[in-house]
């Protein structure tokens, strides 16, 4: 079944490559866009930095399933961590997902490995309560005003996680091409043992942890989903690693949201 009466094409890269491959610019009159919503054909659509994006792909293909409520807490050595699954329903993280795929100012940034210049393969934004600017792989991150949007997800996740916090990592990961690499956040901003509550909206990525010492202990593989929450505390920062790996399977796009408290 045809679904377009025009050509769909893929984002491309510059300030358009801020989706995964599934969705795409729609090149259709505001007229053709209401009939094909109204037929059911294509769900309503969001307008971000100039471009009509189709949501078309939350129902129709469930990519962004929350499945089931359940908290694990996972028994590793010199480590505190705990996933809450659906900390986030799926309606509301589908709201959660257009809204800061729309609104944040979303960059890439450069960092230097070795003497050399990389595009980091993921975009950012860094927001936070004023003073907490820090500095990772040479790049000073200052913040961004919160947003009403995310002050309402930074009181839920810091309900959940009995702890305040004063700002906000905004990880893009457009599809399997983007991901990041082993390394612990144990910047000094964030003082000892610090704790890090992770949220996730969107398509579903493998997060990994590493003991950095004792290289005996396997690796821990958890998916994180739609709407769910990632805590890490304790001394988990300084005894582990951890990472999104890329990937060669299909994968649409991942927003993640990494919380933390800067230390003045």
């Amino acid at each position: 079944m045809q679904l377009f009466s025009k050509p769909v094409l893929p984002c491309i890269c510059g300030r358009l490559d801020l989706l995964a491959q599934s969705i795409f610019l729609i090149e259709m009159h505001a007229d053709e866009r209401a009939e094909m919503i109204e037929k059911k054909l294509l769900l309503p659509v969001i307008f971000s930095h100039g471009i009509f994006v189709s949501m078309q792909l939350f129902d129709q293909h469930h990519l962004f399933n929350t499945g089931q409520d359940k908290t694990t807490v996972f028994d590793l050595p010199d480590a505190v961590v705990r996933l809450r699954e659906q900390l986030f329903d799926k309606p509301a993280a589908d709201r959660l997902f257009e809204a800061l795929l729309a609104d944040t100012p979303w960059k890439q940034e450069e960092i230097s490995v070795y003497n050399k210049t990389y595009l980091t393969p993921r975009l950012t934004a860094w927001f936070g309560d004023a003073g907490t600017e820090y500095v990772f792989s040479g790049i000073r991150h200052r913040p961004y005003h919160w947003t009403p949007g995310l002050l309402h997800v930074k009181e839920k996740v810091e309900a959940e996680a009995g702890q305040a916090f004063n700002s906000v990592l905004v990880n893009l990961y457009r599809d399997g091409r983007d991901g990041v690499g082993w390394h612990r956040d144990n910047e000094k901003e964030f003082g000892e043992n610090p704790v890090i509550a992770s949220v996730s909206f969107g398509d579903s990525r493998m997060f990994q942890l590493r003991h950095k010492f004792r290289k005996e202990l396997p690796k821990v593989n958890i998916p994180l989903h739609h709407g769910s929450f990632l805590l890490m505390a304790g001394a988990t920062q300084h005894q582990w690693e951890h990472q999104v790996p890329k990937s060669a399977k299909p994968h649409g796009p991942r927003i993640n949201l990494t919380f933390r408290l800067v230390k003045y």
